[in-house]
């Protein structure tokens, strides 16, 4: 075959590259409208109750509401001056009186110092104490109570208190007397026992008609032997 003819035979064809295939992306009308439905009608009634239901007041209606509150119904009444100096007059009493009934204390330069509440304690005389359960261990405890008052007043509330030591020391034997050596020495279980026992103390206080009521119970001593 000759140069010219190899010239002009036609180059054999190359094969064509496979078409790419399209993404195509199918999407579940009935999917979407099953999980987004519900969704969809939550924030609608949302925005409807939100902008329809509850709407803000409007700038009008504030201002007529302030009005309405500064208006005195009796600013026309005339004040009757000796009716007027009488409210002073009470006021100054009462004022006086609560200055005599409140606790002082006279200070080493001569001045009056207003006592004010404090917590003020009361300890029970002797210790409790019971066995632990499961164990050769002894649980001892010393107790002691807090009121929040003037010094005059906790002194005669804890004068009245001696009558019901009895019954209070009754029901601490009573919850201590349950305790295992795994529960004395467990820090939770002691906080528990303490807010236990000031709710119960309390309440037979409150049974019993006394008052004021107290506001800590604290453990002078709590010993394992």
């Amino acid at each position: 075959m000759s140069n010219e003819e190899k010239a002009t035979k036609p180059e054999a064809e190359e094969p064509a590259a496979p078409a790419k295939k399209k993404l195509e992306i199918k999407l579940d009308y009935f999917q979407i409208a099953l999980y987004g439905g519900p969704a969809l009608t939550f924030f609608l009634i949302f925005f409807a109750v939100k902008y329809f239901l509850f709407a803000p007041p409007t700038h009008m209606e504030v201002r007529e509401i302030i009005n309405k509150k500064e208006v005195d119904p009796f600013k026309h009444l005339l004040i009757d001056p000796p009716l007027k100096m009488a409210e002073v007059i009470a006021k100054q009493k009462a004022n006086e009186r609560a200055k005599a009934e409140a606790e002082t204390e006279t200070m080493a330069d001569g001045t009056i110092k207003f006592l004010s509440p404090r917590y003020k304690y009361y300890e029970f005389s002797g210790p409790l104490a019971t066995n632990l359960i499961g164990s050769t261990k002894i649980l001892t405890v010393n107790i002691s109570v807090a009121v929040y008052e003037t010094p005059m007043k906790a002194e005669d509330f804890y004068e009245v208190f001696e009558v019901f030591v009895p019954v209070l020391r009754s029901i601490v034997i009573m919850q201590i007397g349950d305790f295992t050596l795994e529960m004395a020495e467990d820090e939770p279980t002691v906080y528990q026992l303490r807010k236990y026992l000031l709710e119960a103390f309390n309440k037979k206080l409150r049974d019993l008609g006394s008052q004021p009521i107290l506001k800590k119970v604290v453990f002078s001593s709590f010993v394992i032997t």
